[in-house]
Formats: C-alpha cells, structure tokens, sequence
C-alpha cells in the first residue's frame, strides 16, 4: 500500500500508462473505423470514469454537430450526447483549439451551456486531417466531484492524436475528407434527394443539396426515415414509398438501401425522386381506361370491376343493392335529323345529370351508345324510388341543345341483388330485359325485373343476337315468298306477285313476321333487309 503521496501519483501513472498502451494497440488493429475507435472510446471512458466519450462530427451544411460514436459509463447508459446546433458555438465550444469547461469555473454563458448539455463538464478536441476539421473528440461529464486537471487533459489530446492517425490510417486514397468532398459533389449533382443516416442511431451523416434546399423534398424525406426509424429499420423488406406532398402537389418515390459508408460503418442511404410526372401519366392511363372519353363517366370496363366488389360485399354482408339500366327513347332520330353533335351534347347533358344527383356521383357508367348504367349500393337502397323519381323528372323535362330545346325520355330497367343474382353479367343481362319490357310498354317508363319476364325477354335478347348474325352473314336466313296477284278484269292469271320476307332461323326455326319484323325497325336493321327482299326479288324477275 503507497506510504507517501508520490507513490500515489507512481500508481496513478501505471493506470494511466495501461490505458494508453491499449489505446495505442488500436493503431494497427484491423477493423472499421468505427470499431477499432470505439474500443478507444471504451478504454478512455474507463480511465477517466467520465459519463460519456464520445466522436462528434459538423453536417455537411455546417449548421450542427452531432454524434458519430459514443461509449456511455456503466451507471450512465442512458446519456445520450445531444445534437448541437453550431449557431454562436463555433469560436466558442467548438474551436480550433481544446476546449474545457468546469461548472466550478465557468462564467454565466459557460454554465448555461453546460446546463444545456446536462453536464458539469465538457472537453472538445479537434482532429483535423488534410489541414481541416474533420470531428471533435469529447468528454462529457455529469459527475462535479470529477475535475479535468493537466495530466487529464494531456491524456485527452493524446487519444485524440491516435484517432486522427487511424482515420488518416483509413482514408481510401489516403485522405478521407477528399473522398467525402468528392462524394458529395457527385451526389449533390444527381437531380434527385440522397440523405445518408447511421444504422446504429439514425443520426444524419450526409445531405445533397437538394435534400438541404428543397423544403418539398426535405418535407418528404424526414417524414418517411422518421417512419423508417419507428418501424425498427426493417431491413428484410425494404420497398419503395410513393409519398405525396400536400403542401407542393407534388409525388416522390421514396427509397431505401444499406452501405457501408466511406469509413466503413453501416448505413442506410435514402433517397426521394420526383416522379409528379410519372403519376400524372399512370392518372392520365387510367382515366382513358376506365372514363369515357364523351362524358367523362366510367365506362363498361370500370362498371364490371366495380359492380364485382359491390356485389361481394353485398353477399358478405346480407345486404341488398340494385343496378339501373337506362337507354334514351329515339336516340336515333336525334342523330339522324339533327346531327351527331346534338347527339354528343345530350349525351353530356345527360352524363352531369344523373351524376349531379345527390348519392350517384361516381356510380354512373356509360356502356355505349345511349345506355347508361347506375350502381344502387346497399346503403343507398332505402332511397331507390326516390332516386327513380328524380331521374324520370330529370328525363320529362327539355333539354337545351345547342340552343333549341328538344325531348328525349328513357326507359329504365331495375334488377336487385343478390336476390337476383351475383354475377355481374347476369345482372346488367336481367337489368337490360327489363329495360326493354319498359320499351315494350310504350317507352319513357321504369320497369324492375322478375321471373314473370325472364323467358319472353330472354328470348327476345336470343332473337336479337340470332338476327345481328344472320345479317352479317349475308342474309342466308332470310328467304323471299312471292304473293300472287291476280287481276279478274282482264282475266290475266298472274299480273305481278308481293315479296314477302321470311326469317327460318337455324337456331330458332320459323320466326313470325309480326316478332322480326319490329325487332329490326328497333335495331335499325330493316333498311339493309328490305334491300336485300328488293334485290331477290328484281333477280327473279330477271329469270
């Protein structure tokens, strides 16, 4: 046991001695740089008893200091070395020189400042490399019974000393701070944000301009690390972000990739590109896919995907919907006697009508031509005869076309699910037979599907497409009877003969004029089958 003081202080030299020699060990171990100085860290920490040691490093922007790599005592785990902004420290705490400042010797800007730190003590070292500071080693001390005399202090610039030779050490090309000046320039010339943070603590290492300058981009960026960080830096399952600023109205994609960084320590490497443009594209896409270019509303397409999901959660739910067909009465003659704007117009007209009801905004379609189709969903149903009601108003009034006024009403069809089916074909099927018993029944009426009309209806629907067919196909099925007549005056047995047209359907057999005959004046196909009885008939006469 020491008799006299100065083999107290001969002890002490050996404790300080040990240290230093392990802290010397350090310059050629291999590892990163992050490794090898926290082991530094460690073993200075541990001889000065000192809450924290720690390599603060400024930001790329020169605005704030901020931790690099920290070892905490034991009984201080908890202390974590603030971020600093450089605003009024520079010259002060911060400076080219070491720095110690002691609670029992401070004036009053010196005592704020370490109560701001939440430490009795504080010293900061510079490390500088090629001729600049790179990083400050420092001591952070809450302990007052702790004081920093000279052999401390020396101790403290030695260490530092050692640290700035195996960052020199590490330097790719022998200059680290080259290399990041280098990396900087080429990313802050990439035209898009790139944010560098530390793996261990998220502390930022590395901003570009753009992520520095751009409040849009920097809005964007700190939010999703933010949220990155808070999910626990989820490195298994990193995907893009597409992340929308109010503020700007623009769209970013949101990246993130881990690195080793230029000094060997692991980081995440953030980056945000704008791609406002690409979602104006993707938006544009859409909308011709699923909009009608005329009216602007949904079209077929978009109707079927839709009313697919509505029935599904209908059947789930054990709830009921409806789906309305629409077809505007003598369409036609308003193409044919007016023009096909005048049919555009009202097609228009019609399309913000139905879609500026209260409830039906973005439930309306179009399917072509002059049939529109609104989805009822569930929780609109308890409104369905009042919104027939205000439709069928809607269609008993005039419509201003190109400054006339003119009338055109609508048939409607009404089909309810599931109770009538779950299959979005069968659906708008049964939806549009019961358009056409509206139609049958004298037009500008609303008609609801039931059993009663399937099998009438359904055979019209076959008829329909059984006719459509037979006269693509050059009107094979369509035979020519000759009537005679005959004049008794003249006593002339045959003086001419009536054509008579005659449907044998292959499919459907014998179809009764009085069935065909008003299907074909609906489908507008009598014109092109009377031409085709006027031709037989004039190459019978020939023969």
């Amino acid at each position: 046991m020491p008799v006299c003081g100065g083999d107290f202080v001969v002890e002490k030299d050996s404790v300080r001695d040990i240290a230093m020699t392990n802290i010397v060990s350090r310059l050629d171990k291999e590892g990163t740089f992050t490794e090898v100085v926290y082991e530094i860290l460690q073993e200075t920490q541990k001889y000065l008893e000192a809450t924290c040691a720690a390599l603060m490093q400024i930001n790329s922007s020169q605005t704030k200091i901020g931790t690099v790599i920290a070892c905490n005592s034991a009984g201080n785990s908890n202390y974590v070395p603030p971020e600093v902004r450089l605003e009024g420290m520079q010259g002060v705490l911060f400076t080219e020189e070491t720095t110690v400042y002691q609670k029992s010797e401070a004036d009053r800007v010196q005592s704020e400042l370490l109560e701001q730190l939440d430490v009795s003590c504080i010293v900061t070292v510079p490390i500088v490399i090629n001729d600049m500071i790179a990083m400050y080693f420092v001591i952070f001390e809450q302990n007052e019974e702790h004081a920093y005399d000279d052999r401390k202090l020396q101790f403290i610039q030695d260490t530092a000393r050692i640290i700035q030779s195996i960052a020199q050490k590490k330097i790719i090309n022998n200059s680290l701070l080259s290399s990041y000046e280098l990396l900087r320039e080429i990313l802050s010339n990439i035209g898009s944000g790139i944010i560098v943070c530390s793996q261990e603590n998220g502390n930022v290492l590395f901003e570009n301009d753009i992520a520095q300058n751009a409040d849009e981009v920097r809005r964007t960026m700190k939010e999703c690390i933010q949220d990155f960080f808070d999910k626990g830096c989820p490195m298994e399952d990193i995907r893009p972000v597409e992340n929308y600023d109010a503020q700007s109205g623009l769209w970013f994609e949101v990246r993130f990739a881990p690195l080793n960084w230029l000094d060997g320590s692991p980081v995440i490497i953030c980056t945000a590109v704008d791609i406002t443009q690409k979602k104006k594209n993707q938006q544009k896409i859409e909308y011709q896919a699923h909009n009608d270019f005329l009216t602007g509303l949904y079209n077929r397409m978009k109707c079927e995907s839709d009313l697919r999901k509505v029935i599904k959660n209908a059947v789930k739910d054990g709830t009921t919907g409806a789906v309305m067909f629409i077809d505007l009465d003598n369409f036609k003659h308003i193409n044919d006697g007016l023009g096909h704007q005048y049919g555009d117009v009202l097609l228009q007209q019609v399309a913000a009508g139905i879609q500026g009801i209260a409830g039906l905004r973005g439930h309306c379609y179009r399917m072509g031509g002059d049939e529109f189709v609104i989805i009822i969903e569930p929780q609109l149903y308890d409104q369905l005869d009042r919104l027939v009601r205000i439709i069928s108003d809607m269609f008993n009034r005039s419509w201003y076309l190109m400054g006339t006024e003119y009338y055109c009403t609508m048939s409607m069809g009404i089909v309810t699910f599931p109770e009538y089916g779950d299959s979005v074909a069968d659906l708008i099927k049964k939806a549009d037979i019961a358009m056409y018993e509206a139609k049958k029944g004298g037009k500008n009426r609303v008609a609801r599907y039931n059993e009663g009309i399937n099998s009438a209806s359904g055979r019209r629907l076959d008829m329909e497409k059984n006719m459509r067919d037979a006269t693509v196909d050059g009107y094979k099925e369509f035979e020519v009877y000759y009537q005679p007549i005959i004049d008794v005056q003249d006593g002339v047995e045959c003086a001419g003969a009536e054509a008579l047209i005659r449907w044998n359907s292959d499919k459907m057999g014998f179809i009764s004029p009085t069935d065909f005959i008003p299907l074909a004046e609906y489908l507008g196909l009598i014109t092109p089958i009377g031409n085709h009885v006027l031709y037989e008939a004039c190459k019978a006469c020939k023969w």
